[in-house]
């Protein structure tokens, strides 16, 4: 498997769509939310590859409302996270995973689907796969 560090946008993304879908037990402000996913990315990645790439300071700028209101878009980009930030073994305990995880399950229930289904879905195979 491989493992590559997200962009900001990526996390802006993620980011918004976590306020945006009101994923519950979220106090933080965008940017330490932010920075707790890209510090997860991080740790994945410098895990993976035994490297020491340090963690930009994350400030969230926001990301367009348009992006954060397709469902499936924001699905997509969550596999994609999750892909990247699971290389080490803490990742199923972070805060990060459990934010990403309700965020899935958000997402699948407005589209009215499985994560089984979600590639199968009209439009899949033209989202970005990270942004």
């Amino acid at each position: 498997m491989s493992c590559c560090i997200v962009s900001e946008k990526d996390i802006a993304l993620l980011t918004e769509a976590i306020y945006h879908y009101k994923i519950p037990g979220v106090s933080r402000k965008p940017d330490a939310l932010g920075h707790i996913l890209w510090e997860e990315n991080h740790q994945s990645y410098n895990y993976r590859y035994h490297d020491n790439v340090h963690v930009p300071v994350y400030i969230h700028y926001g990301c367009p409302q348009v992006l954060v209101e397709n469902a499936l878009l924001v699905y997509k980009q969550v596999r994609h996270y999750c892909y990247q930030s699971c290389e080490h073994a803490g990742w199923d305990q972070s805060e990060a995973w459990r934010l990403m995880d309700a965020l899935e399950q958000v997402t699948c229930t407005q589209l009215g689907i499985t994560p089984e289904q979600a590639s199968r879905c009209m439009g899949w195979n033209d989202l970005p796969w990270g942004l």
